[in-house]
């Protein structure tokens, strides 16, 4: 019983780091900075308690902390490109103080990553379509109506606004693409 009552604290930091882990970017919208700070300090404290483990050679202590570091990880595991459908497209839409990087996936999934000067921001997945040169979102691409829902593929950009014969270049109106495997139609 006594063991059990001395490794509460441990496994209750554990525990926190391991969720605040899987919900950082809940915390990170809903608390800004001070979700990153929280995080941080819950990261040190089960570091502190991990060497404490260590030092003081209490194995049970050491595999639980192993258990929680297995399950923080395997939370970014599911977003690696590996695990994702092949790029066919990757653009980005560079502005005073942010970016937007789209991403078009062999699976006609599209993904839609903000990333301003306080850093990333949730991110926007959907379905679209190719037709011809445009592209076709079939999900909102935004939160707001900045993007519209069929966009245009012109040489190395895709426009926004203006058409084939009359492209809107100006600043802030296209995405250049960066890498584009679509077939022949769709350029």
């Amino acid at each position: 019983m006594k063991n059990i009552k001395r490794d509460l604290f441990p496994i209750f930091i554990g525990l926190t780091f391991c969720l605040s882990i899987l919900l950082e970017e809940y915390l990170f919208k809903e608390l800004w900075i001070f979700g990153t700070l929280i995080t941080g300090f819950l990261v040190i404290g089960f570091i502190i308690v991990l060497i404490y483990s260590i030092i003081k050679k209490r194995k049970r202590l050491i595999l639980i902390n192993c258990i929680f570091i297995l399950i923080a990880s395997s939370s970014s595991i599911v977003n690696w490109e590996i695990f994702k459908s092949k790029k066919q497209l990757e653009a980005i839409l560079i502005d005073d103080l942010s970016s937007l990087t789209l991403i078009l996936r062999e699976n006609k999934v599209f993904e839609v990553q903000p990333n301003t000067w306080m850093g990333p921001t949730d991110s926007f997945k959907g379905n679209y379509k190719i037709q011809g040169n445009r592209i076709i979102f079939i999900d909102e691409p935004y939160d707001s109506d900045f993007i519209p829902d069929t966009v245009l593929i012109y040489q190395d950009k895709i426009l926004l606004k203006g058409t084939e014969q009359k492209p809107d270049t100006s600043f802030a109106n296209y995405f250049q693409i960066r890498m584009n495997e679509l077939n022949n139609d769709a350029r």
